[in-house]
Parts: C-alpha cells; sequence; structure tokens
C-alpha cells in the first residue's frame, strides 16, 4: 500500500527477477489518476537503489535536485 500525505491510497508492487549475474526490478504503481506524474520519482527512486547495490550510495541531498532536474528534462510545456 502506497500511503503519501495528500494523495489517495493507491497499490505499488516491486518484483524480482534473476536475469544472469543481475537482478531485474520490476515496479508497477497501481490506482493512481496521472501515472506518468510519478515517472521522475520513481525513476530517482530506482536509480538510488541501483546504486547502493553497487556499493555507491548517494547521499540523500541529491534526491530532490534530481527529481527537479527529471522534472525540466521531462517538461514538454517548454
Amino acid at each position: 500500500m502506497w500511503d503519501f500525505p495528500d494523495e489517495p491510497p493507491s497499490l505499488v508492487r516491486i518484483g524480482l527477477e534473476p536475469a544472469g549475474t543481475t537482478t531485474t526490478v520490476m515496479l508497477k504503481h497501481e490506482g493512481i489518476d496521472d501515472p506518468v506524474s510519478y515517472t521522475a520519482g520513481w525513476h530517482v527512486h530506482l536509480d538510488f537503489l541501483a546504486h547502493y547495490a553497487e556499493g555507491n550510495p548517494r547521499s540523500l541531498e541529491h534526491f530532490w535536485n534530481d527529481y527537479e532536474t527529471l522534472l525540466r528534462r521531462n517538461d514538454t510545456s517548454a
């Protein structure tokens, strides 16, 4: 269950699948009105997870900067 302030509850499913010497992470976020609006956030979360798994964790200080950078990069209204 995904329960974030000021948002209706939704469901997040995360799966792991062996892929040779690596693992594939699958994420599905259900029950949201605009799935695209969550793309940048999940991208940054999974990027941080990948860095952690590789033994190179990133500081949380970078999270919001990375998120805002992705939002600007994906802004199609400009």
